[in-house]
């Protein structure tokens, strides 16, 4: 089959073009969702075409939050549109840090469907944690009012990934009795946000590198450890552009140095093998079960077609900047929007 290419839309939304963040941009109904931080603000925002007006949608202060001081710096931010319960809703969140170094994190709530007030959960790590960081947002059965958030702990001496339920209904954010002890990561930000497959949620944590460690979380919110990868680091991490999915029959790894590929089931990884220095994206859309899926990936000079069914292919020589896009458009991250021309 043969795909038309991707081309610069003239006098699109500005701050569409300045995306620069797989994980913060939401869409449901025509209206596209994404986040940001103002001084000690995080604002939500929407806009109804490429090159429609942004309206500022929610905001919430990061220093009224209960028991910790001024807002200092943020670490992680994500917004998604998840489906689960016959709703649609949209669902934001950071990872900050106050002036006293204490770490919380924040989420921000809307059901979209039935057009309620913004809820403000606020989560903030006990005294014995040094830090705590928003790893994603994910749906685990979308027959409940639940939605569930991973986080990444670190004490004195180990490391703790834990689940928390959101639950729609009651506005809370409680933690799930299933911490596992992961060791302390190689960094930070050394973890691969994954997606969901097969009712089961995928993401790999790299602790101690080179010890690259698959893990799921399943319906009973327990973290599993699947294998350890026989896969590469990035010389540096970015949680922004690091991925680990699994669509159709294969499952995928992105950063911003590898491109690998694999059929589930097998343990050999391939890798795309491409020049340039441009930024690796992501185009998403949803599947007819209201399931993230991939529609395109950007990475080094090239654009690839992600199948539904599993297999990538080449449609594009691409040298621009490329981040985070819907269905068929993407940012570079700065001043321009691409589209597919059919």
């Amino acid at each position: 089959m043969k795909y038309g290419q991707f081309a610069e839309v003239a006098s699109t939304n500005d701050d569409l073009e300045d995306l620069n963040n797989f994980k913060n941009l939401g869409f449901y109904n025509g209206i596209y969702y994404w986040a940001g931080i103002v001084g000690t603000e995080l604002k939500v925002y929407s806009c109804t075409a490429l090159t429609g007006a942004t309206s500022t949608l929610h905001t919430y202060d990061l220093s009224g939050f209960t028991d910790i001081g001024t807002y200092a710096s943020h670490t992680v931010l994500i917004t998604k549109t998840v489906y689960t319960n016959s709703d649609w809703f949209c669902i934001v969140g950071c990872s900050f840090v106050d002036n006293t170094g204490d770490k919380a994190i924040y989420v921000g709530l809307y059901n979209i469907t039935d057009d309620t007030a913004w809820q403000d959960i606020e989560a903030v790590a006990a005294d014995a944690y040094v830090s705590m960081y928003l790893m994603d947002f994910y749906v685990l059965n979308q027959s409940n009012d639940e939605i569930q958030m991973m986080a990444y702990y670190t004490t004195a001496l180990a490391g703790l990934m834990d689940t928390y339920t959101i639950d729609e209904s009651l506005g809370t954010c409680v933690v799930d009795d299933s911490g596992v002890p992961m060791g302390f990561r190689d960094d930070v930000y050394s973890y691969y946000a994954g997606g969901m497959y097969d009712g089961e949620y995928y993401f790999i944590h790299v602790r101690d590198n080179p010890l690259i460690r698959l893990y799921k979380a399943t319906t009973t919110n327990v973290l599993t450890w699947i294998e350890d990868l026989t896969t590469t680091a990035p010389a540096s991490w970015n949680y922004k552009v690091q991925l680990y999915w699994r669509q159709g029959n294969q499952e995928f790894i992105v950063d911003e140095d590898h491109f690998y590929y694999r059929t589930i089931g097998t343990s050999t990884w391939a890798s795309v093998v491409d020049s340039g220095t441009t930024t690796n994206g992501i185009v998403w859309a949803y599947d007819l079960s209201n399931i993230l899926k991939i529609n395109w990936i950007i990475w080094k000079d090239s654009i690839y077609k992600i199948f539904q069914g599993g297999g990538i292919a080449k449609i594009q020589t691409f040298t621009d900047n490329a981040y985070v896009g819907w269905d068929d458009w993407f940012a570079n991250g700065a001043d321009k929007i691409y589209q597919l021309d059919p």
